[in-house]
């Protein structure tokens, strides 16, 4: 039977437990192979783990489900092998070094649990370290009998109060001081007059590297927050943010003039001509903002309350002021809330609204839609002058009322005396739409006939109110024409009519093919057939039994003694076909074949 192995510790509560055959062996719980009872060929198991204990896992990778207190001579380094044991820290992996010395490039503390008092040996640095209190305290190494590296150092300052400093010597002078709290030293330390948090470098030593953060930075000897200075290459989403008033003093007001030097904020792309800027500055008395770009444009942009994207509401080109941010009637690009003086023409290409008087003494010009708020009296005539991009005349609607049937031209008081048109409507002479007037019909009839499958006779329709009525004929073609089914299947739908006096739909009626060979067949029925296999929806007549369930109406078709002597209803669930195939005739096809069988089959 399996037996069970307790630790030395008593403190582990768990157990390995070594099985019978099979399996015989337990190798999951230690680096061993465990034998248990029955298990054959146990000498070599038994000699392999001595073995194993003998070199003590001697291999460049730690052995599998070690336990805690097992020993690895790691040879994975040939030139430093170490003797390690498994102290059980670090979940199941830490793989201790046996004289708490390590010789190796890395941190030891990355992959195992030390203890104060250990040593590492910086193979890389040629560096002794202490292990102490969770962090490595740097023994130093001599050169020429001068300090170099770093210290921990206890430090007293005025009061008498001690300080552990990290101090970083060069060549044995005090370079750099790591405190965590400020204090002066007693005595002065070379160099540090003072102690800061943070680290301290030595008067007349620099910090040359990449700083991450700094406090403070000297303008002029004077000292300035660093949070206080703007970058000048920024390159965030976001930028800087500027809290208060920013005053941009130019030095020489009368350095604005010339085309270039002037004195202002300058805006370039990195990499462009040092020509091709934009610029605000200050002339004289004007604010002035210069596209510095030959072609080059100035263009305000908005965003809308559906689009996140900007839109181009005010363009500034040389010599043109473009502003184009909508389109509706309802919502124009140009409002002008007040009187409007035009002195030369006004053209306009999109919705002109005026809401007020509009004074034009040159002439306006209109590509667009005109919205006027008020009466609009023209002294002379109207023109619909409607061209392309290329300045050709356009087709279609030149007058269009904003709202369908609603406004008149004219009225019954002020009417106009004739309207000549081409036609009215949409086609030669038509009338489009009802025509109220005392017209009796129309000029030209219009010929009426049903052509195809179904024809009929033909009559002319003038509209004036007589009754038109079409004789129709199904020709034949519309059997005769249609696509011959070459195979018949279930999916077949045949059009039949219901001649019944009492039927309550006289019209055609669609069945499927399925429908109507129910009509000629029902359950229960006995035809023959000529082949083993039955078609669709019948069943051979051997005398099978057959579930209720499954075929109720040729069960209920053989609801008598005889058969399967059951009740149609009652708690036998199966039923019996008729046994006919003693009864199946004989037959030849010819007087040398032998002879054929044809079997009954019932419907179900």
């Amino acid at each position: 039977m399996a037996y069970t192995l307790n630790y030395s510790d008593p403190s582990k509560i768990t157990a390995v437990t070594v099985p019978d055959m099979p399996p015989g062996v337990n190798t999951v719980d230690t680096s061993l192979t465990l034998v248990g009872k029955g298990y054959p060929n146990f000498g070599q198991a038994i000699d392999q783990n001595f073995l194993s204990l003998l070199e003590n896992f001697s291999s460049p990778i730690p052995p599998s489900n070690p336990i805690e207190g097992q020993l690895w001579y790691d040879t994975s380094n040939p030139a430093n092998k170490v003797l390690r044991v498994m102290d059980g820290t670090y979940g199941a992996t830490n793989w201790a070094s046996a004289n708490g010395i390590y010789q190796q490039p890395t941190d030891p503390s990355l992959t195992t649990a030390l203890k104060s008092g250990d040593i590492w040996v910086n193979t890389v640095l040629s560096q002794l370290n202490i292990y102490s209190a969770g962090t490595w305290i740097p023994v130093g190494n001599a050169n020429m009998g001068e300090l170099n590296g770093p210290f921990v150092e206890t430090i007293t300052d005025t009061t008498g109060t001690n300080h552990q400093i990290t101090s970083t010597y060069v060549g044995g002078n005090r370079i750099s001081v790591l405190a965590g709290e400020s204090f002066i030293p007693n005595p002065i330390l070379s160099g540090f007059t003072a102690i800061y948090p943070g680290v301290n470098v030595a008067s007349g030593a620099f910090f040359n590297g990449i700083s991450v953060t700094a406090a403070n930075l000297i303008v002029n000897n004077a000292l300035f927050s660093a949070g206080s200075f703007l970058r000048k290459n920024d390159t965030s989403i976001n930028g800087q943010i500027i809290t208060g008033r920013m005053l941009f003093s130019t030095p020489n007001a009368n350095n604005q003039s010339g085309s270039q030097g002037r004195d202002g904020v300058v805006v370039n792309i990195v990499g462009s001509s040092n020509n091709n800027y934009i610029q605000f500055y200050k002339l004289i008395n004007d604010a002035i903002i210069l596209n510095n770009t030959p072609g080059g444009n100035i263009v305000l942009k908005t965003s809308n309350a559906t689009s996140s994207l900007p839109n181009s509401t005010v363009v500034v080109a040389d010599g043109v002021v473009t502003i184009n941010t909508t389109t509706s009637v309802n919502n124009p690009s140009l409002v002008v809330n007040g009187p409007a003086s035009i002195s030369l023409g006004l053209s306009v290409g999109g919705t002109t609204s005026m809401e007020s008087n509009a004074s034009i003494s040159g002439t306006l010009n209109v590509g667009g839609v005109s919205v006027f708020g008020d009466d609009i009296t023209v002294d002379g005539q109207i023109y619909v002058n409607w061209l392309d991009g290329n300045g050709n005349p356009k087709s279609g609607a030149g007058i269009l009322p904003s709202v369908t049937n609603i406004y008149d031209i004219g009225s019954s008081t002020a009417t106009f005396n004739r309207i000549y048109a081409n036609s009215i409507g949409t086609t030669s002479t038509q009338v489009f739409g009802t025509f109220n007037g005392p017209a009796t019909g129309l000029a030209f009839g219009s010929n009426f006939v049903l052509k195809g499958q179904v024809t009929s006779t033909n009559f002319i329709f003038y509209g004036n109110g007589s009754t038109a009525t079409f004789n129709t004929t199904l020709s034949a073609n519309a059997i005769t024409d249609q696509v011959t089914a070459t195979y018949t299947t279930a999916t077949l739908t045949l059009l039949v009519v219901d001649t019944s006096t009492s039927a309550t739909y006289k019209g055609p009626q669609k069945i499927s093919l399925n429908q109507l060979t129910d009509g000629f067949y029902n359950a229960g029925m006995i035809i023959m057939h000529g082949s083993n296999i039955p078609p669709a929806g019948w069943l051979l007549c051997d005398g099978l039994s057959y579930p209720i369930a499954a075929f109720p109406d040729l069960a209920k078709a053989l609801q008598y003694e005889g058969f399967g002597s059951f009740i149609y209803g009652g708690v036998i669930p199966n039923f019996n076909v008729p046994d006919l195939s003693r009864a199946t005739p004989l037959y030849k096809a010819a007087s040398t074949e032998p002879l054929q069988y044809a079997n009954y089959i019932i419907k179900y």
